[in-house]
């Protein structure tokens, strides 16, 4: 399910930049880590060099942008890593995206190195 920004002022979607609405998979817990993150005031390069994940998919947790990571697994392991981060509670961020997997319609991407 996709947000519609076409009538939606500017104002009301903070933290997100005017435009970047349209992209964005409602994802709980991907919000949470944003809403985290800014509350942090850290950049996503900081909270790249602080969890060692990288800047794809940090914006691919916070966007709802599954089908970036290779499997469920990746993105619930790395949504853990970010929340310890920025202060949240890892088994509640975990919970969160366990659940948005669960109804989300993902085709994950398959690498390479895995037949």
């Amino acid at each position: 399910m996709f947000i519609d920004d076409n009538n939606v002022q500017e104002a009301a979607v903070l933290p997100f930049a005017a435009g970047e609405l349209r992209r964005i998979t409602r994802c709980p817990a991907g919000e949470m880590l944003r809403a985290a993150r800014l509350a942090s005031q850290l950049s996503v390069e900081a909270v790249v060099k602080l969890t060692r994940i990288r800047h794809c998919y940090i914006e691919a947790l916070e966007t709802g942008q599954l089908g970036e990571f290779v499997a469920p697994i990746y993105a619930i392991g790395f949504a853990r890593n970010y929340a310890r981060g920025v202060g949240l509670d890892p088994e509640r961020i975990e919970r969160e995206m366990r659940a948005y997997i669960a109804q989300a319609q993902t085709s994950w991407r398959r690498s390479g190195w895995l037949s």
